[in-house]
Formats: structure tokens, sequence, C-alpha cells
């Protein structure tokens, strides 16, 4: 798939969203719950394919994220384009302003430190002649417009439990990666889908739950005797890898 997204998003599960629609059970399902959503990938990617009406509820702990959900649905990305390139025009060549705008805590600072930041020390960032892409251009864009979406800001484990005895939902779990890559989202309480899972928490549960993971060894200790379909991830990053990942049902 193509990249969905209106800004390059760590974790994106855009290179991997047809594996595990391909390994997860959507009979009878009628709501696709993201906990950990994210680039919302997964339930983006469902909502291309599926031939029935589906709702779905997102949440992630970025409060930036339901932000950029409701600038859509409320018809407002055309006032957000057009701030977004007014500072863009008036930082642009000039690196001080750059990184005093970015430091800001608004949407717009979020947004044009992740969608123009350049990770190259020294290079001059928002090159006069990169042009400004509205956000309407991008496909998530219809997906929020136009799905039955209820979008949250919430408690991971809340949300799972308040859905997890309902046998018509899906919660697909794309949760921090444990002992991998926690380390960047900066919250200890990332860990407690973990040690909810180790305490029985998912167990009969209704809900068809699944996990997107990486499936390093503790992973694989944690999930053992639960179904679980590997395949390769391959990162092009700056640090080129193929790492094993996996779909896990509970």
């Amino acid at each position: 798939m193509k990249n969905h997204f209106y800004m390059p998003y760590y974790g994106n599960k855009r290179t991997e969203v047809e594996e595990i629609y391909n390994n997860i059970d959507l009979t009878n399902i009628k709501i696709i719950i993201e906990p950990f959503c994210g680039s919302c990938a997964m339930s983006y990617y469902i909502w291309t394919q599926s031939k029935t009406k589906m709702k779905y509820i997102l949440n992630d702990n970025n409060p930036y994220m339901k932000q950029m959900y409701d600038i859509i649905k409320n018809d407002e990305a055309e006032d957000f384009d057009l701030i977004i390139k007014t500072k863009i025009d008036e930082i642009r060549g000039n690196k001080d302003l750059y990184y005093k705008l970015v430091k800001e805590d608004n949407i717009y600072a979020w947004y044009i430190a992740r969608k123009y930041y350049n990770y190259r020390p020294g290079v001059m960032p928002l090159d006069p002649n990169r042009k400004v892409p509205s956000i309407t251009t991008y496909p998530i864009y219809q997906f929020f417009k136009n799905a039955d979406i209820e979008f949250l800001c919430m408690d991971a484990l809340e949300l799972i439990n308040i859905h997890k005895g309902n046998k018509k939902c899906c919660i697909l779990n794309d949760p921090p990666y444990l002992a991998t890559c926690n380390d960047f989202y900066g919250d200890e309480r990332t860990t407690t889908i973990y040690e909810a899972i180790f305490n029985g928490m998912l167990d009969k549960s209704k809900a068809k739950i699944y996990f997107v993971l990486e499936l390093n060894w503790i992973i694989q200790l944690l999930f053992k005797g639960n179904k679980t379909h590997a395949y390769e991830k391959k990162y092009t990053g700056i640090k080129k890898k193929t790492v094993q990942h996996g779909v896990i049902e509970i």
C-alpha cells in the first residue's frame, strides 16, 4: 500500500497491512477497534477492502491525532492547509525560526515538525522549491471524512476492557514494541498492555483480538501457545534489516 498518511509516522504498518489483513478473521465483525491506532493503516486498509460497512473505533494517546481527525471531519482542512502554508512560508530557509516554531505546543508545530523535519544535521529544512501538499490529497482524508469513525484519546487498556466482551468487535493491537523501541514513546505506561496479558486480562474474551508485534524472544515466550502467523518485515531506513514479525491471535 502506498503512503496513505499525511506525514511520516514511526511504526506505520502500511507495508504490512495486506499480510495482516489476510491473517485476521473478520467473519460477523461489525466493529474494528485500534487501541494504538497511530497512522490508522490497518483500519484504513480494512475500509478499502471490506464489502460490508463497519464502525471504526480509533484511539491514540497523542491528542494531536484526534485533533487532526476533528479538523478533517469538521471541514476545517482548507483552513488548516492555509495556516500551515503561511507558517512554512514565514520560516522557509530560516533555521532559527524553524526550530523556534517546532518547539511550540500546538497542532501546527507538531505537524510541521514531523512532516518537514530534515534528519541530516546541518541541512537547511524547508527547501524553497518544496511544495506544501494539502491534507485533502492523502487517502487517509477520505477514510476520516467518509467512514463511520469514533476517534478517542484514552487509555488503551480501558478501551480494550470496555469492548472485549463484544463478539462483534475485532480489536487490532499495535502497541509499542517491548524491549526494542519502547524508549521512543517515553512513557512507562506503554508496557502495561504486556503486564495485562501476562496476568490473564484477555482470557476468555468474546471479541476477536489480535496483536501485531516483532517476534523477539520475550514476545514468543509471552504468547507461547497462541496461534501466530509469522512473516518477514524489511526495514529500508538508515539501518536496512529484515526482522520477523507476527500476527498473534488471542
